[in-house]
């Protein structure tokens, strides 16, 4: 009777510590002094995060996982106030009993701490709770893959929302000789996949997804596929948020090797710490992991029974294609470039179909950033073929239909006035010189287009 007892009031206390750690959250001062962000908060986090991946997901209630990893997040933003702070150059001081935050330069010589040593302590701290998310995560991918539910589904949600916030959070390579050594360490690194990643790729499980699209299963079936489709769009947009955020990384840490050599100079530089290796992202692009992904989305945006995952797989396919800002096409458009120049008459008219959907679905995002910093990238090559097709007078009766659909998509975009954004594509090819001249022959061939063949399609 005791021991009953006993339980249900260990139960009722986890039940109720969430709401505790998140009303003291709101209501306490966390500014008072520079240790709460520091130091306190960081060390519950770990504890939370530890505590759960040590006793394992498995024997944890459902519910309970799911609001331990919520107060993880709203920790984990706190903490992220104090690394803003910190590269304010802002510093508590004591005044009497109370403390106060003022400017690093403010303070007397005898009252400067070290900063880089309390950044490397903090960072520390980070680091540890990054290490036990990143185990939580491998263990809810583990444990959600054994029965892809929807109770197992809301803790993935949970713990993908907060790596999320863990590749947000400003980490820094604080060891200078460690940066220079950056060389040594990409010749010296593991051939596999970090474990939490390759739990993630465990939840895609491409080859097997792809093989089943197109089956035919019954209701009940179908009900756990819908769940589970959007348990591997979230692991998608996981892998691509911290993947663009890592490639970001690695182009500054590319520059700085590059001004090392060509300066003499010794400076001291201070850079971000990647969550993906430069070995990982090259890993993730040789084994066409975007690639292999989008041939599956794709397949999805001309099936109507799947119309209510039309929506996320077109940003998805955005995302793909945007990854990398610095390149001007993608292995997303090659595949629909590659579908509407095919000779199969029914595949380049689902493709323009499907493009059409695509660019619907997409109008919204073509002034916003995709993620803070990463803008969307026009599909220019696929735009222009639609264009040509629409334009060429000396099309066959065979790609007649894939004119119309031309036509169909093109009145869109004049309803939705999309056409200036067109315009400014053209543009930009024609300021740039490695497309300037193809640019030149679509505007040749768009010139034949007079207002009374625009009118048709109305």
């Amino acid at each position: 009777m005791l021991k009953e007892e006993e339980e249900r009031r260990t139960t009722q206390e986890l039940a109720n510590f969430p709401r505790i750690v998140l009303f003291c959250l709101i209501t306490v001062e966390l500014d008072s002094h520079g240790d709460i962000r520091e130091r306190y908060l960081p060390q519950l986090l770990s504890s939370i995060l530890t505590t759960v991946a040590e006793k394992n997901v498995a024997s944890i209630d459902g519910q309970l996982l799911v609001r331990l990893l919520i107060v993880a997040k709203a920790i984990l933003n706190e903490v992220n106030q104090s690394a803003v702070v910190m590269e304010a150059g802002l510093v508590t001081r004591k005044r009497g009993e109370a403390y106060e935050i003022v400017r690093y330069e403010e303070l007397d010589s005898t009252e400067k701490p070290s900063t880089q040593g309390s950044a490397i302590k903090e960072q520390w701290r980070v680091e540890n709770c990054l290490s036990s998310c990143q185990r939580l995560l491998a263990q809810i991918c583990d444990w959600y893959c054994k029965e892809r539910d929807k109770e197992r589904l809301q803790a993935f949600y949970a713990i993908s929302t907060l790596t999320r916030e863990f590749a947000d959070f400003p980490l820094y390579d604080l060891d200078t000789e460690e940066i220079r050594n950056m060389e040594y360490r990409k010749n010296h690194i593991s051939n596999n996949y970090p474990v939490w990643l390759r739990a993630l790729l465990s939840i895609l499980s491409l080859d097997e997804w792809d093989a089943s699209v197109n089956c035919k299963v019954n209701y009940h079936t179908a009900e756990i596929r819908i769940t589970d489709m959007f348990a591997r769009a979230n692991a998608l947009d996981l892998i691509t948020y911290v993947y663009v955020r890592s490639i970001s990384v690695a182009e500054q840490h590319a520059a700085m090797l590059r001004r090392q050599k060509r300066d003499s100079k010794e400076r001291t530089t201070i850079l971000l710490k990647p969550l993906l290796s430069e070995a990982d992202l090259k890993r993730l692009d040789d084994d066409d992991i975007f690639k292999k992904a989008a041939k599956i989305l794709w397949s999805y945006l001309d099936q109507s029974d799947k119309a209510y995952y039309h929506s996320t797989i077109a940003r998805l396919l955005c995302l793909f294609h945007s990854r990398k800002p610095s390149e001007p096409s993608s292995d997303v458009e090659d595949l629909i470039v590659s579908n509407l120049t095919s000779t199969n008459r029914e595949l380049s008219c689902s493709a323009a179909k499907k493009f059409r959907t695509l660019w619907m679905l997409n109008r919204p995002s073509a002034a916003e950033e995709l993620y803070l910093g990463l803008s969307s990238k026009p599909f220019n090559r696929v735009v222009m073929l639609l264009l040509g097709f629409l334009s060429d007078d000396t099309i066959g009766y065979d790609k007649t239909e894939l004119k119309n659909i031309s036509g169909c998509w093109f009145n869109d975009c004049a309803q939705h006035s999309d056409l200036p954004y067109i315009l400014q594509m053209w543009a930009t090819m024609l300021l740039n010189p490695s497309t300037s001249r193809v640019s030149i022959q679509y505007l040749n061939m768009h010139r034949r287009l007079n207002k009374e063949k625009v009118y048709i399609f109305y």
